[in-house]
């Protein structure tokens, strides 16, 4: 009984500092303003290539900075929330309110 206590406390103990970590790498990615093709495809639960032909059928923006492609992460977070690239055209009002600040 006192075994499991014991391995009650360490795996509560382990959880604890692993929701911590995650949150440190959450908040060090979201505080970034570009995003690499390989960390969006990450942000966004997707395969590079799957990203890359986002990008190819310009449904993703992206912009071409000192030679790389990068994407605008707050772009990136609007598009899929209005489910079309923002980038590209205005906005209507339903969608202005569906991204909030991310515009």
């Amino acid at each position: 009984m006192e075994n499991k206590m014991i391995a009650n406390e360490i795996a509560t103990a382990i959880r604890s500092e692993f929701d911590t970590l995650r949150d440190y790498f959450d908040k060090k990615e979201r505080s970034r303003t570009w995003l690499s093709v390989k960390e969006t495809a990450r942000h966004i639960g997707l395969s590079e290539s799957q990203v890359r032909a986002l990008i190819r059928d310009n449904i993703l923006p992206a912009h071409k900075i000192k030679g790389a492609l990068r994407l605008n992460v707050k772009e990136v977070d609007a598009t899929i929330i209005v489910g079309r690239n923002v980038s590209k055209r205005r906005l209507n009002k339903q969608e202005k309110l569906r991204i909030g600040d991310l515009a």
